[in-house]
C-alpha cells in the first residue's frame, strides 16, 4: 500500500504568502496572509505549522510547488529561493508553475480565457488558455500594453483573481498525477 501523495505548495507571486498542503486527494492545510513585505519572514513559519497541523514533515513529502512568475520580483525571489533551499535540504522534487496558469486553473472556467496580472505602468502579463477536459495553454506568456489586451482576449473570458497556494497544490497534484514531475 503506497502512502497518499503529500505535496507543499508556496505561493508568494502576487504580495502576499500562501502555503497549502496536499495530503491525498485534497487540499487539508492552507493559510494565507495579504500583508505586503512581509513574505521573507512569514514564509517559514507558515509552513511549519501547515506541516504540523497535517500530521506530516518535510521528508513525507513527495514534492514542493511553487509559483514561478510572472509576478512581484521580491515576492517571487522570497518564494522560489525557500523552495529551493527545502529542495536541496530533503531530495524532494522541485514542480515550479507560472502564476497565469494557476489564476486559469483555479477559474475553472470551460473554453478559452486570457489570464491577466497587472505589471504597472500600462503593461499586463497576459497568456491565452483553453480548457476543455484539460487546460491546456495557447500562448507563451506576454507582457504586453493595456491596448492590446482586447484584441488578445477577443472571445475569451479574462482571468484576474490572483493565485494562492490551494489551486497551485491541486495543480501540482493534477500534474504530479499525470507524470509530468518537473
Amino acid at each position: 500500500m503506497t502512502a497518499p501523495l503529500q505535496i507543499l505548495a508556496i505561493d508568494t507571486s502576487l504580495g502576499h504568502c500562501s502555503v497549502a498542503l496536499w495530503q491525498g486527494d485534497a487540499v487539508t492545510q492552507s493559510l494565507q496572509e495579504e500583508k505586503t513585505g512581509t513574505q521573507s519572514r512569514r514564509l517559514l513559519p507558515m509552513i511549519e505549522d501547515i506541516l504540523k497541523a497535517g500530521s506530516t514533515d518535510y521528508q513525507q513529502l513527495d514534492a514542493i510547488a511553487c509559483t514561478i512568475g510572472p509576478g512581484g520580483f521580491t515576492g517571487i525571489r522570497v518564494g522560489l529561493t525557500t523552495a529551493r533551499a527545502l529542495r536541496l535540504a530533503t531530495g524532494k522534487p522541485l514542480i515550479g508553475l507560472t502564476t497565469l496558469e494557476v489564476m486559469a486553473h483555479a477559474s475553472e472556467l470551460q473554453g478559452d480565457m486570457l489570464a491577466i496580472i497587472d505589471a504597472y505602468r500600462g503593461q499586463f502579463y497576459v497568456q491565452r488558455f483553453r480548457r476543455t477536459d484539460t487546460l491546456r495553454p495557447l500562448s507563451d506568456a506576454l507582457l504586453i500594453e493595456e491596448k492590446m489586451i482586447s484584441p488578445l482576449a477577443h472571445g475569451a473570458k479574462k482571468v484576474s483573481t490572483p493565485p494562492n497556494a490551494s489551486a497551485l497544490a491541486a495543480l501540482a497534484a493534477a500534474k504530479w498525477l499525470a507524470g509530468e514531475r518537473t
